[in-house]
Protein backbone atom coordinates (compact mmCIF):
# COMPACT_ATOMS: atom_id res chain seq x y z
CA UNK A 1 0.00 0.00 0.00
CA UNK A 2 3.14 2.52 0.74
CA UNK A 3 4.31 2.21 -2.30
CA UNK A 4 1.74 2.52 -4.40
CA UNK A 5 1.02 5.91 -2.07
CA UNK A 6 4.47 6.39 -3.17
CA UNK A 7 3.98 5.82 -6.45
CA UNK A 8 0.91 8.19 -7.13
CA UNK A 9 2.90 11.15 -4.97
CA UNK A 10 5.77 10.73 -7.42
CA UNK A 11 4.07 10.76 -10.38
CA UNK A 12 1.96 13.48 -9.49
CA UNK A 13 4.82 15.33 -8.82
CA UNK A 14 6.30 14.29 -11.79
CA UNK A 15 4.00 15.73 -13.82
CA UNK A 16 2.99 18.99 -12.25
CA UNK A 17 7.21 19.56 -12.51
CA UNK A 18 7.68 18.74 -15.87
CA UNK A 19 4.21 20.72 -17.31
CA UNK A 20 5.50 23.97 -15.39
CA UNK A 21 9.36 23.53 -17.01
CA UNK A 22 7.15 22.94 -20.66
CA UNK A 23 4.96 26.30 -19.86
CA UNK A 24 8.02 28.50 -18.96
CA UNK A 25 10.16 27.43 -21.73
CA UNK A 26 7.13 28.19 -23.55
CA UNK A 27 6.37 31.06 -22.70
CA UNK A 28 9.97 32.33 -21.52
CA UNK A 29 12.09 30.76 -24.36
CA UNK A 30 9.91 30.48 -27.21
CA UNK A 31 7.44 33.93 -28.27
CA UNK A 32 3.71 32.71 -28.17
CA UNK A 33 1.31 34.43 -30.89
CA UNK A 34 -1.93 33.70 -31.80
CA UNK A 35 -1.81 31.47 -35.25
CA UNK A 36 -5.17 33.16 -36.38
CA UNK A 37 -6.51 36.53 -35.91
CA UNK A 38 -9.67 34.67 -34.63
CA UNK A 39 -8.59 34.74 -31.17
CA UNK A 40 -7.19 38.10 -31.53
CA UNK A 41 -10.97 39.76 -32.17
CA UNK A 42 -12.63 37.18 -29.64
CA UNK A 43 -10.65 38.73 -27.05
CA UNK A 44 -10.90 42.15 -28.07
CA UNK A 45 -15.02 42.02 -28.42
CA UNK A 46 -15.14 40.44 -24.71
CA UNK A 47 -13.10 43.19 -23.66
CA UNK A 48 -15.06 45.95 -24.96
CA UNK A 49 -12.71 47.23 -27.18
CA UNK A 50 -15.27 48.24 -29.58
CA UNK A 51 -17.30 49.73 -27.36
CA UNK A 52 -19.07 47.59 -24.84
CA UNK A 53 -18.05 44.11 -23.36
CA UNK A 54 -19.92 41.83 -25.44
CA UNK A 55 -20.90 38.14 -24.40
CA UNK A 56 -22.03 37.44 -27.87
CA UNK A 57 -19.04 35.77 -29.04
CA UNK A 58 -20.94 34.05 -32.25
CA UNK A 59 -17.64 31.21 -31.99
CA UNK A 60 -17.49 30.30 -28.11
CA UNK A 61 -20.45 29.81 -26.04
CA UNK A 62 -22.61 32.90 -24.87
CA UNK A 63 -21.73 30.79 -21.18
CA UNK A 64 -18.00 31.19 -21.25
CA UNK A 65 -18.90 35.32 -23.12
CA UNK A 66 -20.27 35.99 -19.32
CA UNK A 67 -17.85 34.94 -18.07
CA UNK A 68 -15.39 36.80 -19.57
CA UNK A 69 -17.49 39.78 -18.62
CA UNK A 70 -17.41 39.09 -15.14
CA UNK A 71 -13.74 38.35 -14.55
CA UNK A 72 -12.84 41.74 -16.74
CA UNK A 73 -15.03 43.69 -14.51
CA UNK A 74 -12.93 42.59 -11.98
CA UNK A 75 -9.28 42.20 -13.44
CA UNK A 76 -9.48 44.31 -16.39
CA UNK A 77 -5.94 44.41 -17.13
CA UNK A 78 -6.04 40.58 -17.78
CA UNK A 79 -6.45 39.25 -21.20
CA UNK A 80 -9.08 36.34 -20.06
CA UNK A 81 -9.45 34.50 -23.18
CA UNK A 82 -5.71 33.68 -23.55
CA UNK A 83 -5.05 32.88 -19.49
CA UNK A 84 -8.06 30.34 -19.35
CA UNK A 85 -6.70 28.60 -22.54
CA UNK A 86 -3.32 28.35 -20.52
CA UNK A 87 -4.60 27.18 -16.95
CA UNK A 88 -7.14 24.75 -18.55
CA UNK A 89 -4.37 23.26 -21.24
CA UNK A 90 -1.93 23.11 -17.93
CA UNK A 91 -4.29 21.37 -16.20
CA UNK A 92 -5.12 19.26 -18.81
CA UNK A 93 -1.35 18.42 -19.30
CA UNK A 94 -0.99 17.45 -15.57
CA UNK A 95 -4.14 14.97 -15.77
CA UNK A 96 -3.13 13.17 -18.76
CA UNK A 97 0.91 13.35 -17.68
CA UNK A 98 -0.27 11.56 -14.78
CA UNK A 99 -2.42 8.90 -15.97
CA UNK A 100 -0.58 8.29 -19.20
CA UNK A 101 2.64 7.74 -16.69
CA UNK A 102 0.90 5.04 -14.48
CA UNK A 103 2.62 2.22 -17.17
CA UNK A 104 6.38 0.92 -17.37
CA UNK A 105 7.59 3.58 -19.91
CA UNK A 106 4.55 5.94 -19.22
CA UNK A 107 7.11 8.70 -17.98
CA UNK A 108 8.67 8.93 -21.53
CA UNK A 109 5.42 8.45 -23.29
CA UNK A 110 3.96 10.86 -21.68
CA UNK A 111 6.91 13.48 -22.14
CA UNK A 112 6.99 12.17 -25.55
CA UNK A 113 3.13 13.50 -25.88
CA UNK A 114 3.95 16.68 -24.12
CA UNK A 115 6.39 17.53 -26.25
CA UNK A 116 5.17 16.59 -29.38
CA UNK A 117 1.85 19.07 -28.53
CA UNK A 118 3.03 22.03 -26.72
CA UNK A 119 3.78 24.20 -29.39
CA UNK A 120 0.79 24.07 -31.11
CA UNK A 121 -0.80 24.37 -27.70
CA UNK A 122 0.97 27.11 -26.09
CA UNK A 123 2.97 28.49 -28.66
CA UNK A 124 1.09 28.93 -31.49
CA UNK A 125 -2.52 29.77 -29.25
CA UNK A 126 -5.98 28.50 -31.52
CA UNK A 127 -8.43 28.05 -29.44
CA UNK A 128 -10.19 25.37 -31.72
CA UNK A 129 -7.00 23.50 -31.02
CA UNK A 130 -7.30 23.92 -27.15
CA UNK A 131 -10.95 22.33 -27.23
CA UNK A 132 -9.90 19.47 -28.92
CA UNK A 133 -6.96 18.75 -26.75
CA UNK A 134 -9.35 19.46 -23.42
CA UNK A 135 -12.35 17.74 -24.82
CA UNK A 136 -9.34 14.87 -26.02
CA UNK A 137 -7.94 15.17 -21.86
CA UNK A 138 -11.51 14.55 -20.69
CA UNK A 139 -12.65 11.90 -22.81
CA UNK A 140 -9.21 9.75 -21.61
CA UNK A 141 -9.97 11.07 -18.24
CA UNK A 142 -13.49 9.23 -18.42
CA UNK A 143 -12.00 6.18 -19.59
CA UNK A 144 -9.29 6.28 -16.31
CA UNK A 145 -12.19 6.16 -14.77
CA UNK A 146 -13.97 3.41 -15.74
CA UNK A 147 -10.62 1.30 -16.21
CA UNK A 148 -10.20 1.49 -12.15
CA UNK A 149 -13.57 1.19 -11.51
CA UNK A 150 -12.89 -2.26 -13.56
CA UNK A 151 -10.04 -2.89 -11.70
CA UNK A 152 -11.55 -2.81 -8.42
CA UNK A 153 -14.47 -4.74 -9.16
CA UNK A 154 -11.70 -7.79 -10.53
CA UNK A 155 -9.40 -7.68 -7.02
CA UNK A 156 -11.93 -7.14 -4.36
CA UNK A 157 -10.55 -9.23 -2.21
CA UNK A 158 -6.58 -8.55 -3.47
CA UNK A 159 -4.11 -7.44 -0.55
CA UNK A 160 -3.73 -4.85 -2.66
CA UNK A 161 -7.49 -3.93 -2.29
CA UNK A 162 -6.16 -1.54 0.94
CA UNK A 163 -5.09 0.99 -2.13
CA UNK A 164 -8.82 1.14 -3.05
CA UNK A 165 -9.21 4.52 -1.02
CA UNK A 166 -6.66 6.33 -2.70
CA UNK A 167 -8.12 4.62 -6.12
CA UNK A 168 -11.44 5.95 -5.25
CA UNK A 169 -10.10 9.19 -4.55
CA UNK A 170 -8.16 9.50 -7.51
CA UNK A 171 -11.27 8.23 -9.68
CA UNK A 172 -13.40 11.26 -8.43
CA UNK A 173 -10.85 13.18 -9.61
CA UNK A 174 -10.90 11.87 -13.61
CA UNK A 175 -14.69 12.15 -13.18
CA UNK A 176 -14.88 15.84 -11.93
CA UNK A 177 -11.72 17.30 -14.07
CA UNK A 178 -12.99 15.27 -16.82
CA UNK A 179 -16.34 16.44 -17.10
CA UNK A 180 -14.83 20.39 -16.67
CA UNK A 181 -12.38 19.77 -19.49
CA UNK A 182 -15.46 18.57 -21.88
CA UNK A 183 -17.85 20.89 -20.76
CA UNK A 184 -14.64 23.71 -21.29
CA UNK A 185 -14.12 22.71 -24.36
CA UNK A 186 -17.31 22.07 -25.86
CA UNK A 187 -18.09 25.89 -24.82
CA UNK A 188 -14.47 27.35 -26.32
CA UNK A 189 -15.23 25.59 -29.38
CA UNK A 190 -18.11 22.91 -30.06
CA UNK A 191 -16.24 21.39 -32.67
CA UNK A 192 -13.74 20.39 -30.95
CA UNK A 193 -15.19 17.92 -29.38
CA UNK A 194 -15.78 16.11 -32.71
CA UNK A 195 -11.82 16.44 -33.34
CA UNK A 196 -11.51 14.32 -29.99
CA UNK A 197 -14.15 11.81 -30.68
CA UNK A 198 -13.18 11.54 -33.95
CA UNK A 199 -9.55 9.26 -32.63
CA UNK A 200 -11.02 8.53 -29.47
CA UNK A 201 -14.20 6.45 -29.71
CA UNK A 202 -12.43 3.48 -30.88
CA UNK A 203 -10.39 3.68 -28.02
CA UNK A 204 -13.45 3.86 -25.85
CA UNK A 205 -15.11 0.87 -27.89
CA UNK A 206 -11.39 -1.32 -26.79
CA UNK A 207 -11.85 -0.23 -22.81
CA UNK A 208 -15.34 -1.50 -23.20
CA UNK A 209 -14.55 -4.78 -24.57
CA UNK A 210 -12.05 -5.45 -22.15
CA UNK A 211 -13.91 -3.70 -19.02
CA UNK A 212 -17.39 -4.79 -20.00
CA UNK A 213 -18.38 -1.81 -17.46
CA UNK A 214 -21.57 -0.26 -19.58
CA UNK A 215 -22.83 1.37 -16.34
CA UNK A 216 -19.42 3.08 -15.27
CA UNK A 217 -19.17 4.19 -18.81
CA UNK A 218 -22.87 5.38 -18.43
CA UNK A 219 -22.46 7.59 -15.32
CA UNK A 220 -19.15 8.77 -16.75
CA UNK A 221 -20.54 10.32 -20.20
CA UNK A 222 -24.53 10.51 -19.86
CA UNK A 223 -24.75 13.52 -17.04
CA UNK A 224 -21.86 14.89 -19.36
CA UNK A 225 -24.28 15.12 -22.43
CA UNK A 226 -27.04 16.14 -20.71
CA UNK A 227 -25.17 19.21 -19.36
CA UNK A 228 -23.45 19.87 -23.05
CA UNK A 229 -27.21 19.60 -24.57
CA UNK A 230 -28.24 22.36 -21.78
CA UNK A 231 -25.24 24.61 -22.74
CA UNK A 232 -25.87 24.66 -26.10
CA UNK A 233 -29.65 25.10 -26.13
CA UNK A 234 -28.68 28.17 -23.47
CA UNK A 235 -26.42 29.68 -26.64
CA UNK A 236 -28.73 29.10 -29.30
CA UNK A 237 -31.74 30.71 -27.39
CA UNK A 238 -29.54 33.25 -26.81
CA UNK A 239 -29.14 34.63 -30.24
CA UNK A 240 -32.45 33.48 -31.50
CA UNK A 241 -34.09 35.68 -28.54
CA UNK A 242 -32.27 38.56 -29.76
CA UNK A 243 -33.08 40.04 -33.21
CA UNK A 244 -30.42 41.58 -34.42
CA UNK A 245 -28.40 38.66 -33.13
CA UNK A 246 -30.28 36.28 -34.90
CA UNK A 247 -30.37 38.62 -38.31
CA UNK A 248 -26.76 38.33 -38.14
CA UNK A 249 -26.31 34.82 -37.57
CA UNK A 250 -28.57 33.61 -40.50
CA UNK A 251 -26.45 36.36 -42.14
CA UNK A 252 -22.69 34.85 -40.83
CA UNK A 253 -24.37 31.15 -41.90
CA UNK A 254 -24.86 32.42 -45.50
CA UNK A 255 -21.29 33.78 -45.37
CA UNK A 256 -19.16 30.94 -44.04
CA UNK A 257 -20.65 28.41 -46.80
CA UNK A 258 -19.65 30.88 -49.33
CA UNK A 259 -16.48 32.01 -48.00
CA UNK A 260 -15.17 28.88 -45.60
CA UNK A 261 -16.83 25.95 -47.42
CA UNK A 262 -17.43 27.20 -51.20
CA UNK A 263 -14.83 29.98 -52.02
CA UNK A 264 -13.81 27.59 -54.87
CA UNK A 265 -17.25 28.99 -56.70
CA UNK A 266 -15.56 32.18 -56.74
CA UNK A 267 -12.61 31.05 -58.98
CA UNK A 268 -13.83 32.72 -62.37
CA UNK A 269 -11.49 31.26 -64.32
CA UNK A 270 -13.71 28.22 -63.81
CA UNK A 271 -16.92 29.61 -62.75
CA UNK A 272 -17.08 33.29 -64.51
CA UNK A 273 -19.83 32.63 -67.11
CA UNK A 274 -22.30 31.54 -64.41
CA UNK A 275 -21.46 34.14 -61.78
CA UNK A 276 -21.80 36.72 -64.49
CA UNK A 277 -25.61 35.42 -65.01
CA UNK A 278 -26.48 35.71 -61.76
CA UNK A 279 -24.60 39.06 -61.66
CA UNK A 280 -21.85 38.08 -59.91
CA UNK A 281 -18.62 40.00 -61.65
CA UNK A 282 -15.07 39.02 -61.47
CA UNK A 283 -14.37 41.61 -58.77
CA UNK A 284 -17.50 40.96 -56.85
CA UNK A 285 -15.59 37.56 -56.34
CA UNK A 286 -12.55 38.90 -55.32
CA UNK A 287 -14.15 41.49 -52.77
CA UNK A 288 -15.87 38.26 -51.46
CA UNK A 289 -13.63 35.71 -51.45
CA UNK A 290 -11.42 38.31 -49.73
CA UNK A 291 -13.18 39.27 -46.78
CA UNK A 292 -14.08 42.31 -47.87
CA UNK A 293 -17.69 41.73 -48.05
CA UNK A 294 -18.70 44.59 -45.13
CA UNK A 295 -21.38 46.38 -47.99
CA UNK A 296 -24.51 44.57 -46.60
CA UNK A 297 -26.49 47.11 -48.88
CA UNK A 298 -25.30 45.02 -51.81
CA UNK A 299 -24.05 41.74 -50.36
CA UNK A 300 -26.99 40.65 -48.54
CA UNK A 301 -27.78 36.97 -46.80
CA UNK A 302 -29.77 36.50 -49.76
CA UNK A 303 -27.11 37.33 -52.07
CA UNK A 304 -24.85 35.28 -50.64
CA UNK A 305 -27.54 32.31 -50.66
CA UNK A 306 -28.32 32.80 -54.02
CA UNK A 307 -24.34 32.54 -55.43
CA UNK A 308 -24.64 28.92 -52.96
CA UNK A 309 -27.69 27.55 -54.20
CA UNK A 310 -26.79 28.46 -57.44
CA UNK A 311 -23.76 26.16 -57.80
CA UNK A 312 -25.37 23.73 -55.22
CA UNK A 313 -23.40 20.93 -53.34
CA UNK A 314 -19.85 20.40 -53.88
CA UNK A 315 -18.54 17.36 -56.61
CA UNK A 316 -15.86 15.29 -55.29
CA UNK A 317 -13.78 14.77 -57.94
CA UNK A 318 -10.35 14.25 -59.11
CA UNK A 319 -8.69 17.68 -58.58
CA UNK A 320 -10.09 17.13 -54.73
CA UNK A 321 -7.53 14.66 -53.90
CA UNK A 322 -4.76 16.35 -55.66
CA UNK A 323 -5.51 19.00 -54.06
CA UNK A 324 -5.53 17.25 -50.53
CA UNK A 325 -2.35 15.39 -51.93
CA UNK A 326 -0.56 18.45 -52.38
CA UNK A 327 -1.87 20.35 -48.83
CA UNK A 328 -0.79 17.06 -47.42
CA UNK A 329 3.28 17.59 -48.73
CA UNK A 330 2.66 21.27 -47.66
CA UNK A 331 1.53 20.01 -44.22
CA UNK A 332 5.05 17.96 -44.33
CA UNK A 333 7.19 20.59 -45.37
CA UNK A 334 5.88 22.96 -42.03
CA UNK A 335 7.67 20.26 -40.02
CA UNK A 336 5.08 20.50 -37.28
CA UNK A 337 6.31 18.02 -34.32
CA UNK A 338 3.11 16.11 -34.28
CA UNK A 339 3.23 14.52 -37.45
CA UNK A 340 6.32 12.57 -37.03
CA UNK A 341 6.27 11.97 -33.72
CA UNK A 342 2.32 10.79 -34.52
CA UNK A 343 4.05 8.04 -37.07
CA UNK A 344 7.12 7.33 -34.33
CA UNK A 345 3.86 6.12 -31.97
CA UNK A 346 2.06 4.31 -34.45
CA UNK A 347 5.26 1.95 -35.24
CA UNK A 348 5.74 1.72 -31.41
CA UNK A 349 2.04 0.67 -31.64
CA UNK A 350 2.92 -1.58 -33.99
CA UNK A 351 6.05 -2.99 -32.46
CA UNK A 352 3.53 -3.47 -28.87
CA UNK A 353 1.30 -5.74 -31.02
CA UNK A 354 3.77 -7.78 -32.77
CA UNK A 355 5.44 -8.57 -29.10
CA UNK A 356 1.94 -9.11 -27.40
CA UNK A 357 0.98 -11.65 -30.37
CA UNK A 358 4.21 -13.40 -30.01
CA UNK A 359 3.91 -14.51 -26.85
CA UNK A 360 1.67 -18.04 -25.97
CA UNK A 361 -0.55 -16.65 -23.38
CA UNK A 362 -3.76 -16.26 -24.98
CA UNK A 363 -4.87 -13.14 -22.91
CA UNK A 364 -2.01 -11.09 -24.79
CA UNK A 365 -2.83 -12.71 -27.99
CA UNK A 366 -7.08 -10.93 -27.92
CA UNK A 367 -5.36 -8.10 -26.31
CA UNK A 368 -3.03 -7.36 -29.27
CA UNK A 369 -5.56 -8.01 -31.66
CA UNK A 370 -8.36 -5.22 -30.48
CA UNK A 371 -5.47 -3.07 -30.51
CA UNK A 372 -4.56 -4.07 -33.84
CA UNK A 373 -8.36 -3.74 -34.83
CA UNK A 374 -8.33 -0.36 -32.32
CA UNK A 375 -5.26 1.39 -34.88
CA UNK A 376 -6.82 0.43 -37.88
CA UNK A 377 -10.06 1.96 -37.01
CA UNK A 378 -8.66 4.84 -35.99
CA UNK A 379 -6.53 5.42 -39.08
CA UNK A 380 -9.66 5.34 -41.72
CA UNK A 381 -11.84 7.13 -39.75
CA UNK A 382 -8.99 9.79 -39.27
CA UNK A 383 -8.10 9.95 -42.91
CA UNK A 384 -11.99 10.27 -43.62
CA UNK A 385 -11.68 13.53 -41.12
CA UNK A 386 -8.80 14.80 -43.39
CA UNK A 387 -10.51 13.88 -47.04
CA UNK A 388 -13.53 15.86 -45.24
CA UNK A 389 -11.56 18.69 -44.54
CA UNK A 390 -10.33 19.05 -48.16
CA UNK A 391 -13.41 18.39 -49.94
CA UNK A 392 -15.36 20.59 -47.09
CA UNK A 393 -13.00 23.31 -48.16
CA UNK A 394 -12.17 23.72 -44.78
CA UNK A 395 -8.65 22.35 -44.77
CA UNK A 396 -6.27 24.29 -42.64
CA UNK A 397 -3.03 23.50 -40.53
CA UNK A 398 -5.33 24.36 -37.05
CA UNK A 399 -7.73 21.45 -38.01
CA UNK A 400 -5.19 19.01 -38.66
CA UNK A 401 -3.26 19.84 -35.69
CA UNK A 402 -6.57 20.00 -33.74
CA UNK A 403 -7.51 15.96 -35.06
CA UNK A 404 -3.53 14.98 -34.41
CA UNK A 405 -2.98 15.78 -30.54
CA UNK A 406 -5.85 13.82 -29.56
CA UNK A 407 -5.11 11.11 -31.77
CA UNK A 408 -1.34 11.20 -30.40
CA UNK A 409 -2.81 11.12 -26.13
CA UNK A 410 -4.78 8.39 -27.51
CA UNK A 411 -2.00 6.16 -28.85
CA UNK A 412 0.01 6.86 -25.78
CA UNK A 413 -2.90 5.91 -23.89
CA UNK A 414 -3.56 2.76 -25.98
CA UNK A 415 0.08 1.77 -25.34
CA UNK A 416 -0.96 1.23 -21.30
CA UNK A 417 -1.82 -2.54 -20.93
CA UNK A 418 -5.12 -1.94 -18.93
CA UNK A 419 -6.67 -4.50 -16.66
CA UNK A 420 -3.40 -6.68 -16.63
CA UNK A 421 -3.90 -10.87 -15.53
CA UNK A 422 -0.59 -9.91 -12.93
CA UNK A 423 -2.52 -8.77 -9.75
CA UNK A 424 -1.46 -4.93 -8.76
CA UNK A 425 0.35 -4.65 -12.08
CA UNK A 426 -2.35 -1.71 -13.08
CA UNK A 427 -1.92 0.36 -10.52
CA UNK A 428 2.06 0.08 -9.35
CA UNK A 429 3.31 -0.11 -13.60
CA UNK A 430 0.34 -1.43 -15.76
CA UNK A 431 1.47 -2.26 -19.26
CA UNK A 432 3.30 -4.89 -21.33
CA UNK A 433 6.26 -3.30 -22.83
CA UNK A 434 9.47 -5.39 -23.71
CA UNK A 435 12.43 -3.83 -24.03
CA UNK A 436 12.76 -4.06 -27.58
CA UNK A 437 10.67 -1.17 -27.59
CA UNK A 438 13.23 0.72 -26.42
CA UNK A 439 14.43 1.94 -29.43
CA UNK A 440 11.44 3.18 -31.01
CA UNK A 441 10.33 4.48 -27.54
CA UNK A 442 13.49 6.58 -27.97
CA UNK A 443 13.52 7.92 -31.57
CA UNK A 444 9.93 8.97 -31.04
CA UNK A 445 11.84 11.05 -27.87
CA UNK A 446 14.42 12.46 -30.29
CA UNK A 447 12.37 13.43 -32.76
CA UNK A 448 9.97 15.43 -30.66
CA UNK A 449 12.91 17.13 -29.15
CA UNK A 450 14.93 17.36 -32.60
CA UNK A 451 11.66 19.13 -34.43
CA UNK A 452 10.95 21.61 -31.10
CA UNK A 453 14.25 22.59 -31.35
CA UNK A 454 13.63 23.44 -35.25
CA UNK A 455 10.60 25.03 -34.66
CA UNK A 456 11.95 27.47 -31.79
CA UNK A 457 14.44 28.71 -34.49
CA UNK A 458 11.63 29.36 -37.07
CA UNK A 459 9.63 30.86 -33.88
CA UNK A 460 12.26 33.54 -33.52
CA UNK A 461 13.16 33.85 -37.36
CA UNK A 462 9.34 34.83 -38.06
CA UNK A 463 9.48 37.13 -35.32
CA UNK A 464 12.23 39.05 -36.59
CA UNK A 465 10.68 38.94 -39.94
CA UNK A 466 7.77 40.12 -39.03
CA UNK A 467 9.22 42.38 -35.80
CA UNK A 468 9.40 45.58 -38.04
CA UNK A 469 5.90 45.78 -39.58
CA UNK A 470 4.31 44.36 -36.11
CA UNK A 471 5.88 47.69 -33.93
CA UNK A 472 4.92 50.02 -37.15
CA UNK A 473 0.90 48.30 -36.62
CA UNK A 474 1.35 49.22 -32.83
CA UNK A 475 2.28 52.73 -33.52
CA UNK A 476 -0.58 53.24 -36.09
CA UNK A 477 -3.27 51.38 -33.68
CA UNK A 478 -2.09 53.91 -31.13
CA UNK A 479 -2.45 56.85 -33.30
CA UNK A 480 -6.13 55.60 -34.25
CA UNK A 481 -7.21 54.83 -30.80
CA UNK A 482 -6.22 58.16 -29.50
CA UNK A 483 -8.20 59.87 -32.82
CA UNK A 484 -11.70 59.05 -31.99
CA UNK A 485 -12.98 61.81 -34.20
CA UNK A 486 -11.93 59.78 -37.30
CA UNK A 487 -14.05 56.49 -38.06
CA UNK A 488 -11.08 54.43 -39.70
CA UNK A 489 -11.70 51.65 -41.84
CA UNK A 490 -9.19 49.03 -42.65
CA UNK A 491 -8.66 46.24 -45.13
CA UNK A 492 -8.79 42.81 -43.85
CA UNK A 493 -5.10 41.86 -45.27
CA UNK A 494 -3.55 45.72 -43.75
CA UNK A 495 -3.33 44.40 -39.84
CA UNK A 496 -2.84 41.20 -40.68
CA UNK A 497 0.26 40.50 -38.25
CA UNK A 498 -0.50 43.86 -35.80
CA UNK A 499 -2.11 41.71 -33.29
CA UNK A 500 -0.02 38.32 -34.34
CA UNK A 501 2.24 38.60 -30.69
CA UNK A 502 -0.96 39.96 -28.29
CA UNK A 503 -1.23 36.67 -26.91
CA UNK A 504 -1.48 38.23 -23.14
CA UNK A 505 -1.77 42.48 -24.26
CA UNK A 506 -4.97 43.02 -22.83
CA UNK A 507 -7.28 46.07 -25.15
CA UNK A 508 -8.73 48.83 -23.05
CA UNK A 509 -12.77 49.64 -22.59
CA UNK A 510 -13.48 50.88 -26.22
CA UNK A 511 -9.79 51.48 -27.41
CA UNK A 512 -11.31 50.64 -31.20
CA UNK A 513 -14.64 51.83 -30.92
CA UNK A 514 -13.65 53.44 -34.16
CA UNK A 515 -11.91 50.74 -35.85
CA UNK A 516 -13.99 48.70 -38.79
CA UNK A 517 -12.76 46.54 -40.95
CA UNK A 518 -14.25 46.35 -44.69
CA UNK A 519 -15.02 42.47 -44.21
CA UNK A 520 -14.52 40.05 -41.03
CA UNK A 521 -16.49 36.76 -39.50
CA UNK A 522 -18.43 39.52 -37.46
CA UNK A 523 -18.57 42.17 -39.84
CA UNK A 524 -22.28 43.66 -39.86
CA UNK A 525 -22.71 42.06 -36.45
CA UNK A 526 -24.32 44.28 -33.90
CA UNK A 527 -20.82 44.59 -32.92
CA UNK A 528 -19.70 46.51 -35.78
CA UNK A 529 -23.01 48.36 -36.52
CA UNK A 530 -22.22 50.04 -32.74
CA UNK A 531 -19.14 51.07 -34.47
CA UNK A 532 -20.59 52.47 -37.81
CA UNK A 533 -24.10 53.78 -36.24
CA UNK A 534 -21.29 55.98 -33.96
CA UNK A 535 -20.11 58.32 -37.29
CA UNK A 536 -23.54 58.12 -38.98
CA UNK A 537 -22.95 55.48 -41.24
CA UNK A 538 -24.60 51.82 -41.60
CA UNK A 539 -21.77 50.11 -42.62
CA UNK A 540 -17.99 50.23 -43.64
CA UNK A 541 -18.57 50.99 -47.41
CA UNK A 542 -21.65 53.46 -46.35
CA UNK A 543 -18.51 55.40 -44.89
CA UNK A 544 -16.73 55.34 -47.86
CA UNK A 545 -19.10 56.72 -50.08
CA UNK A 546 -20.97 58.90 -48.21
CA UNK A 547 -17.99 60.46 -46.58
CA UNK A 548 -18.66 63.64 -44.34
CA UNK A 549 -14.87 63.95 -43.56
CA UNK A 550 -15.21 61.69 -40.76
CA UNK A 551 -14.09 58.56 -42.17
CA UNK A 552 -10.64 57.29 -43.66
CA UNK A 553 -9.84 53.79 -45.48
CA UNK A 554 -6.39 51.92 -44.37
CA UNK A 555 -5.59 49.71 -47.09
CA UNK A 556 -1.51 48.63 -48.39
CA UNK A 557 -3.94 45.60 -50.62
CA UNK A 558 -7.06 46.56 -52.54
CA UNK A 559 -7.95 50.39 -52.44
CA UNK A 560 -8.64 50.18 -56.33
CA UNK A 561 -10.87 46.96 -55.89
CA UNK A 562 -13.46 48.62 -53.48
CA UNK A 563 -13.41 51.51 -55.90
CA UNK A 564 -14.32 49.70 -58.73
CA UNK A 565 -17.10 47.57 -56.61
CA UNK A 566 -18.86 50.84 -55.97
CA UNK A 567 -18.44 52.17 -58.88
CA UNK A 568 -19.80 48.77 -60.35
CA UNK A 569 -22.92 48.57 -57.82
CA UNK A 570 -23.77 52.52 -57.50
CA UNK A 571 -24.15 54.00 -61.07
CA UNK A 572 -21.58 56.39 -60.23
CA UNK A 573 -17.26 56.41 -60.85
CA UNK A 574 -15.82 56.18 -58.12
CA UNK A 575 -11.79 56.47 -57.42
CA UNK A 576 -9.71 56.11 -54.21
CA UNK A 577 -7.19 58.69 -53.92
CA UNK A 578 -4.18 58.33 -51.52
CA UNK A 579 -4.30 61.26 -49.15
CA UNK A 580 -1.03 60.15 -46.68
CA UNK A 581 0.15 57.56 -45.44
CA UNK A 582 1.83 56.76 -41.46
CA UNK A 583 3.78 54.52 -40.13
CA UNK A 584 3.72 52.60 -43.19
CA UNK A 585 -0.33 52.44 -43.50
CA UNK A 586 -1.41 54.29 -46.55
CA UNK A 587 -4.76 56.36 -46.23
CA UNK A 588 -7.02 56.90 -48.94
CA UNK A 589 -10.47 58.62 -49.45
CA UNK A 590 -13.15 57.23 -52.32
CA UNK A 591 -14.18 60.04 -54.49
CA UNK A 592 -16.39 60.05 -57.47
CA UNK A 593 -15.04 60.31 -60.84
CA UNK A 594 -15.44 63.99 -62.77
CA UNK A 595 -16.37 63.09 -66.68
Amino acid sequence: MDRVKNTSVSRFIYSVLLNVAILLISILVFIPFFEENDDTHIAMIAEGAYGNREWHLIYENVILGKLYSFLYSIFSNVRWHTVLQYAFIFLAYVSVTYVISKHKHGITLSLIAVLATFYELYVSLQYTKTAAFLCGAGILLFYEFVRDGAFLAKNKTSVLAEAGKNLKVERAFYLVFGFIYIVYGTMLRPEGLLFALVPLCFIGLLELVRTRQILLYLVAFVPTAIVLTGVIFINNSAYKNNSEWAEFMDYNKARMQLTDYRYDILYYPDNGEKLKEIGVSENDALIIVTYQFGDDNIITTDYMKNISDTFGKKPFTFKVIRMLWGNILEEIGRVSVELPVLICLVALLISVIIVERSRSNSEYITDATRKFYTMIGMGIICSAAIIYFQYSGRWSHRLVAALFIPTIFGICYMLDGGIDSKEGQKIIFGGNFRDRSMLILGLSLAVSIGFNVYNYTENIKEYNNVRDEYNLGKNELKHISEDKDTLYVFDTFTFQNSFKYDVFDVNRLGEFDNFVSCGSWFMNSPITKKVCDKYGYTNPYDALINNSGNAVLIDNYYPEEKALFLSEHYDRLYKSTKTGSNNGFDEYIMEQKVD
